[in-house]
């Protein structure tokens, strides 16, 4: 009965759980769009959130350096600023 029921909502809480999360990604974009006064186009929203899970990775896998968007990390891919500790 249990194995029945976790098998019919388990779909409708990772839904809900991915839809949360595109929100909050939405969210950030909004701010750093906000922030620098920028309008969104075509692909920077993609672009956005690639830089932005590049910038995450970065930084949770290295402690001497630091990993930061830019004022153009939603135009091109990869635009991100490195800042280590001397």
């Amino acid at each position: 009965m249990f194995k029945k029921l976790f098998f019919i909502l388990c779909p409708i809480f990772v839904y809900a759980r991915k839809g949360a999360f595109q929100q909050e990604l939405r969210r950030q974009y909004g701010d750093f769009l906000n922030h620098l006064n920028k309008v969104e186009t075509p692909l920077s929203f993609e672009t956005f959130v690639y830089n932005l899970n590049t910038v995450q990775n970065f930084n949770e896998e290295n402690n001497g350096c630091r990993m930061y968007l830019t004022q153009n990390s939603d135009i091109n891919r990869n635009d991100v600023h490195k800042k280590c500790e001397t």
